[in-house]
């Protein structure tokens, strides 16, 4: 049946006494809020970002997710159901709004001092970089091309995710005047590097998310393209003709080289004995 992230019990039809499964997101968002304002919420300074990336991680699984139902006694539907569409997008909004955001609140200098003398931009992208791996990989993409599929197209589809990623990750480049700090350029450039994996390395997709993810490329290239004469921030305008580059590079990928070793001087073919 694929992932279940989702479980509910319940001893009547659908509809009656409701499991903590129909609450997990709400419960998710004041957890999160509650951690970014009180650091003890999300364990003090043992490992603040670890937690929150917990939380993170299971909002993720709202998408492409499946809740399986316990129905005692022989009584109610179906066990096994899709998160609903409504369900889905909110929690996609929730990741964009939250995991794919600068914590500043989390990234306070005198805090950081006591805890690590650095690392805090590598662990912030470590998490961010998780989630976006989790959302497009081939098994979540599989589950969700079936229940569109299983409900006739009504279902949260992998064009209308990959479209939300994409517009959440490079947010900044619908600013009059675009200004990208460095925990953002980190993303976009990791967001590029997964999107490239899994059109052309190991990764490789084999589902409708390649020329999905091709469309989403050819659109941001474009994006990248106006949005470079409207910023005034040098890093930033680097960062997207860099952008536009690595875009290139996927859209055309070269192909492998490959080495070969010449002969060396003076030598000739086999030479037997006495030769």
């Amino acid at each position: 049946v694929g992932e279940v992230r989702h479980q509910r019990n319940r001893s009547g039809p659908p509809g009656e006494h409701p499991g903590q499964g129909d609450r997990g997101l709400d419960r998710d968002r004041l957890l999160l809020d509650a951690g970014e304002h009180d650091l003890d919420a999300l364990g003090g300074d043992r490992d603040v970002m670890g937690q929150r990336n917990n939380i993170l991680g299971h909002v993720a699984t709202y998408v492409g997710g499946v809740v399986r139902t316990n129905y005692h006694a022989g009584r109610g539907g179906d066990v096994y159901a899709p998160v609903p569409a409504a369900k889905q997008r909110e929690a996609v909004a929730f990741l964009v709004a939250n995991a794919f955001r600068t914590p500043v609140e989390l990234l306070d200098p005198k805090i950081l001092s006591l805890i690590e003398p650095f690392g805090q931009v590598d662990r912030v992208l470590g998490g961010q970089l998780g989630i976006v791996r989790s959302l497009l990989s081939e098994a979540r993409i599989r589950r969700m091309v079936d229940i569109n599929v299983q409900e006739g197209g009504r279902s949260y589809s992998v064009s209308e995710l990959s479209g939300d990623l994409l517009n959440g990750i490079w947010s900044e480049l619908a600013a009059a005047s675009p200004m990208v700090d460095t925990y953002r350029r980190n993303l976009q450039r990791g967001y590029l590097d997964i999107v490239d994996e899994r059109l052309n390395g190991g990764g490789k997709t084999t589902t409708d998310l390649g020329p999905i993810l091709l469309g989403n490329l050819r659109d941001l290239r474009s994006r990248l393209a106006s949005a470079v004469g409207k910023t005034s921030d040098q890093m930033t305008r680097l960062h997207f003709e860099a952008s536009m580059r690595k875009i290139d590079e996927i859209l055309m990928p070269r192909p492998p080289v490959i080495v070969t070793t010449a002969p060396a001087a003076g030598g000739g073919g086999f030479r037997g004995p006495g030769g």
